[in-house]
């Protein structure tokens, strides 16, 4: 009679485990086959996520790429006027497309310096190409000096033109010489804008620090603003990033308010040199120039040609400055008060104490550990066939007679109540 009163207790307490046991591994075998269709589709199928189709998209777009380059190369044999900005990125480009490189660090860039026959002038014009071009747009940087006007009806030009190309799959760089070829009149000063140009007596260098300059956008805007408003210099990308620009002191004020409306993690203005007179002694630069030749494999700039590139420039004094921005030193960690301070002698027993906390620590992390384990484990114990052969037993009914041969007799911690 005991054990069929408790019966029902037990097997409907079985049946809800056993079903619970069976959903979940109904959910763990559906989720098991479903990343392994996941992973075959991948491998197998193409899927548009796998490693080898984007690896198959990006070589092709390489191989435009370099098919573009070798035809501009032919159309302007001359160094003058066309040139590779980085000589090791095509090589890179190279070795990728034959095999022999798994990656790209680089991206391929140019300058072409481009005639325009109806009003006899010459601009220069920089492209970067993205990794995956034609697919995404090229990076276009005009480097010549133009009027703010010019400038800007470049560039919304240019936005339109890239507009128009975004659905082509290829390279395009020929057709938008052409393009600039017909569009001449952007490039022709206007008689008011020469007019209003004022000499302006007092010029300026600023030095700009950046934690890092990765952005291409960024980058594009550091070069075409600097060239908008006639300033020379150069920009260092990377991490740390580092900005030089100077010229008339009304323009580097205007080019460091444009800088600072962008979002940076840190932009600093580190030094700035006023002058009076524009003479070779205090303007250093020809033009404003990216130093991507500076930069190293982890995209972090070269200290010791950066070294030789600002003594060239007979800016060495400023190489201390910056020499400290791009290698901080981490301050020494002292105490408040000298009194707290540990002398020799004592190290063994501070090194002991820090030893008797960890130990505290990890023994307090187990503890917690332990008493959580034993609240999750507890509720799936059979505490009711327990507790039942407890009263039974407190009863004076034997317990062979209720409890199975071999199991040890347990006593409930959580039951309070003493034997009669």
């Amino acid at each position: 009679m005991i054990l069929l009163n408790e019966a029902p207790k037990l097997t409907g307490q079985t049946g809800k485990r056993k079903a619970m046991t069976a959903v979940l591994g109904i959910l763990m075998v559906v989720f098991f086959f479903s990343c392994l269709l996941s992973v075959f589709r991948a491998k197998y199928q193409g899927y548009p996520y796998s490693k080898s189709r984007v690896m198959a998209l990006i070589r092709s777009c390489i191989e435009q790429q370099l098919t573009e380059i070798e035809l501009l190369r032919c159309c302007y044999p001359s160094t003058d006027e066309f040139y590779l900005d980085d000589i090791d990125a095509f090589n890179e480009a190279k070795q990728f497309i034959d095999g022999k490189q798994d990656n790209l660090q680089r991206n391929l860039s140019f300058i072409l310096k481009l005639q325009l026959n109806d009003i006899n002038t010459i601009i220069e014009l920089q492209f970067v190409y993205p990794i995956h071009y034609p697919e995404l747009p090229v990076d276009i940087h005009l480097r010549t000096y133009l009027s703010r006007e010019s400038y800007e009806k470049f560039h919304e030009l240019v936005k339109q033109f890239l507009k128009e190309k975004s659905s082509v799959d290829e390279p395009y760089v020929m057709e938008f010489l052409s393009w600039i070829q017909d569009h001449y009149q952007i490039f022709t000063p206007s008689k008011n804008t020469t007019e209003q140009l004022p000499m302006k007596k007092s010029y300026a260098r600023l030095w700009i620090y950046s934690h890092h300059i990765y952005n291409t956008e960024k980058r594009r805007n550091i070069v075409n603003w600097a060239n908008e408003l006639h300033l020379n210099g150069f920009s260092l990308p990377g991490k740390p990033g580092i900005i030089c620009v100077e010229g008339q002191q009304c323009d580097v004020d205007e080019y460091w308010s444009r800088l600072r409306n962008l979002t940076w993690k840190r932009l600093q203005m580190k030094e700035k040199e006023l002058f009076d007179d524009r003479h070779e002694e205090n303007l250093r630069f020809q033009g404003f120039e990216e130093l991507n030749s500076l930069l190293d494999n982890s995209g972090k700039g070269d200290f010791g040609q950066f070294h030789q590139y600002l003594q060239e420039k007979q800016l060495e004094k400023i190489f201390c400055l910056l020499s400290r921005i791009m290698n901080p030193r981490q301050p020494e960690k002292r105490l408040p008060r000298p009194d707290l301070r540990l002398n020799p002698s004592k190290w063994s027993a501070a090194q002991t104490g820090g030893t008797a906390t960890r130990v505290a620590i990890v023994g307090t992390v187990v503890a917690i550990v332990g008493a959580l384990g034993l609240v999750f484990i507890y509720p799936y114990l059979n505490i009711d066939r327990y507790r039942s052969i407890q009263k039974y037993n407190r009863a004076g009914i034997n317990p062979e007679d209720v409890q199975p041969t071999g199991l040890p007799v347990w006593r409930d911690p959580f039951d309070r109540k003493r034997a009669g």
